[in-house]
């Protein structure tokens, strides 16, 4: 099958200081530029501080409430809203509230992934070992002004910061595209971006020459197509699909469905900026016309994303 769909019932599940994390995205997935997590942290969690010296790590909230300190600045952060943590500044995620938190979490690079796999239930200690091979400083106590060796100088002190009601929010084949986080945040490595897509909404099918692109569903359903093969994907289903491969993806309820798509490395969110165009808050996207086939056309053409129209789905 051309598309991989993990669910809470099949994919891959780790313990990790009394989480339950699925790893979705691997970083076999995208060459290596990024993998990912989505678990509940249970009310109360509170990972230790810690410092990546090697990759930069993004939490996006989709249920629940969190507080995430970076360096010396505390965000309180609720569903729909993403921070970017970058790599040398030491973190701490804390749940708030009564309620578990589901969180996707985001690394960059390819040496991560086995340490949590290898860390997966073992004790504080044995943690602390088997990350800081990793390049993961565990801290005993939080120290905002902590830099490991060559993070001395940083470009900046502070996290990104996207709320559920900010981004850019476009209008592009029928559905509402939201930009959490671009390609000019991340140095091209990824981007995020925010889905929309109401009762009988969805793109065109086409295929992407360039990214890696993966969905998380966090509301309603929407059918999958990968090259012949059709699965229907539920909240907290992820579907994994790899380069160079024909794919859309319909919402056939009579509800607005939503997902959060990763695609490794960026452009395409470029191509969302120049194909569709700035949506109205409150407003359905329109139909599309002739202007905006044209913009399509040829953002299609310079971002290496090959429309097929002919594909019946």
């Amino acid at each position: 099958m051309t598309i991989r769909l993990d669910t809470p019932k099949n994919g891959r599940a780790i313990d990790w200081l009394g989480q339950r994390i699925r790893l979705p995205i691997r970083t076999s997935d995208t060459g290596g530029l990024i993998s990912a997590q989505l678990g509940d942290a249970p009310p109360g969690f509170t990972n230790p501080p810690h410092v990546h010296t090697r990759e930069d790590e993004i939490f996006y909230v989709i249920s629940g409430e969190i507080q995430i300190r970076v360096a010396d600045k505390m965000h309180h952060l609720s569903a729909g809203d993403l921070v970017f943590a970058p790599a040398g500044l030491p973190h701490q995620v804390s749940v708030v509230g009564n309620n578990a938190a589901k969180l996707l979490v985001l690394l960059t690079g390819d040496t991560i992934e086995q340490a949590f796999i290898n860390a997966s239930g073992k004790s504080l200690a044995d943690l602390e070992t088997i990350m800081g091979r990793a390049g993961v400083k565990l801290l005993d106590h939080f120290d905002a002004d902590y830099r490991p060796i060559g993070f001395e100088s940083v470009a900046s002190d502070s996290a990104i910061v996207c709320r559920a009601d900010e981004g850019d929010a476009i209008w592009l084949a029928g559905d509402t595209y939201t930009i959490k986080l671009s390609g000019e945040q991340t140095g091209d490595r990824f981007a995020v971006v925010h889905f929309d897509i109401p009762s009988g909404g969805g793109p065109v099918p086409h295929i992407h020459t360039r990214e890696f692109e993966a969905f998380v569903i966090t509301k309603g359903e929407v059918e999958l197509y990968a090259d012949g093969d059709i699965v229907t994907g539920y909240v907290n289903d992820v579907a994994v699909l790899p380069t160079n491969i024909p794919h859309c993806f319909k919402n056939r309820t009579n509800i607005h469905s939503q997902m959060i798509a990763i695609v490794a490395p960026a452009g395409f969110d470029r191509f969302i900026r120049n194909a569709g165009q700035p949506a109205i808050a409150g407003q359905d996207p329109p139909p599309v016309n002739s202007e905006e086939m044209h913009r399509l056309l040829a953002a299609a053409a310079e971002f290496g994303v090959i429309l097929r129209p002919d594909i019946e789905f």
